[in-house]
């Protein structure tokens, strides 16, 4: 029987990719199911492989750089014990080598020179003559009826018939003559075309991409098939009304359809479609968990195991409201939360040290505070105020966190003396 695993992993929780994976794969995972909101699209890739027992490191490549880092989810299912690792992701810079594609690009335009645009001029050749000779035959027509005009015997049907003959003929080179010079224009407008890619194509373009990778387990040898899901901006749809009314007037038939766009830089072929009117959240967690406690008992710590405690509240820059489930994730460890129904939050268990703090939510710009300086029992208040995300996606803000460091602990006054104030050269001993 065939178990699943599915993992939901906040990449920009992982700092590097797993060091437990013994090889690296790139994987054909083609889009399979594409679900539409509003202004953004959940991407689901599937990857069919057969792989040995033991441990295998996964990579989607070349996905979209406006992929939304805290969106990637992986699911897998397939041979009994099988366990996905970790998921984590990186941007890839990449030089496009343009030879390939300028090879065949221009393999294409000599094919359409050669072949298509000359057919073309070859026929409006023949048909300029065709249409010089009706013409001659015309004035020699001419000549000869006005002749026997005054010799005075005429053969009014048969001249009647000729002119008919000639006339026909005319009409049929002249159309076919504009026929075939707007498809020589249409051809000719598909060759600046190429051209103007060959262009593009002879110069080199840097190309950023995101590379995600699984690492997963198997203790069996066997067919798996592992997905991966995110959420990328750049995409929409809207409703449209069909009303037509009957022959009969009797009644209106009303149909519902929809008017889907996407510039994802993606190719949205053979998938699965779903539209939908809701609004995804990004790195949502299950919440903070409020234990009771039947006594409690703090063992006592040296200064140097002491630990600090960040917190805080998220608003809305423009209104002042509180942010509800902003994602704040302290950077180069595992420590991230919430924020609660009124915008607050608590990071608890810091080693002293400069942090950067990285704040999130869904439709707000990315923020990031940095030098938080952490001191051993104490409370550093870090509120930064959310803007509201623009046209321009993937905009990021940097805060430098100047705050004043509090102590909820303290009932009196303190003062922290820190190595590099012992170490500076005014005083001589720990005493002074």
């Amino acid at each position: 029987m065939k178990t699943a695993t599915t993992l939901a992993a906040m990449a920009v929780l992982l700092a590097g990719f797993s060091s437990t994976a013994t090889a690296d794969q790139a994987v054909d995972a083609p889009i399979k199911k594409v679900t539409v909101y509003s202004d953004r699209a959940m991407i689901t890739r599937t990857a069919e492989l057969d792989l040995n027992a033991g441990e295998h490191t996964l990579l989607f490549e070349n996905l979209p750089e406006g992929v939304l880092d805290a969106s990637f989810r992986a699911s897998a299912n397939g041979v009994r014990s099988l366990t996905i690792l970790g998921l984590s992701h990186r941007d890839t810079v990449r030089t496009e080598n343009p030879q390939e594609k300028v090879a065949k690009l221009e393999h294409v335009i000599n094919d359409v020179k050669t072949q298509k645009q000359q057919a073309i001029l070859d026929r409006l050749e023949a048909l300029n003559e065709q249409k010089k000779f009706l013409a001659a035959v015309s004035k020699g027509a001419g000549d000869e009826m006005s002749q026997e005009v005054a010799r005075g015997g005429i053969d009014v049907a048969q001249w009647e018939s000729a002119f008919r003959f000639i006339g026909k003929g005319m009409v049929q080179v002249n159309d076919s003559t504009r026929l075939f010079k707007a498809t020589l224009d249409s051809t000719q407008r598909e060759l600046d075309m190429l051209n103007r890619t060959l262009s593009d194509y002879r110069s080199p373009v840097s190309k950023t991409t995101k590379t995600v990778q699984v690492d997963v387990r198997l203790e069996t040898a066997g067919h798996v098939q592992v997905n991966l899901e995110y959420v990328i901006p750049g995409a929409s749809w809207t409703p449209m009304y069909d009303a037509r009314l009957t022959a009969g007037n009797e009644r209106v038939d009303l149909s519902y359809n929809a008017e889907i766009s996407q510039h994802t830089g993606e190719d949205w072929k053979e998938v699965e479609l779903t539209l939908s009117t809701a609004s995804p959240s990004l790195g949502a967690g299950p919440g903070n968990f409020s234990p009771w406690y039947l006594a409690s008992f703090t063992p006592p710590q040296s200064p140097s195991g002491m630990k600090g405690q960040i917190t805080g509240r998220i608003v809305d820059a423009q209104t002042g409201e509180p942010i509800i489930g902003a994602s704040v994730l302290l950077a180069g460890t595992k420590l991230g939360a919430q924020t609660d129904p009124d915008g607050n939050y608590a990071l608890n268990g810091i080693a002293p040290g400069l942090y950067t703090l990285t704040i999130a939510s869904v439709g707000y710009n990315t923020t990031k505070v940095t030098s938080v300086d952490v001191i051993p029992q104490r409370s550093i208040a870090v509120s930064p105020q959310l803007e509201r995300m623009s046209k321009d996606l993937g905009v990021s803000v940097e805060v430098r966190a100047k705050q004043e460091i509090i102590d909820k602990f303290c009932t009196s006054s303190q003062t922290a003396i820190t190595a590099d104030v012992i170490k500076q050269p005014r005083v001589s001993s720990v005493d002074q």
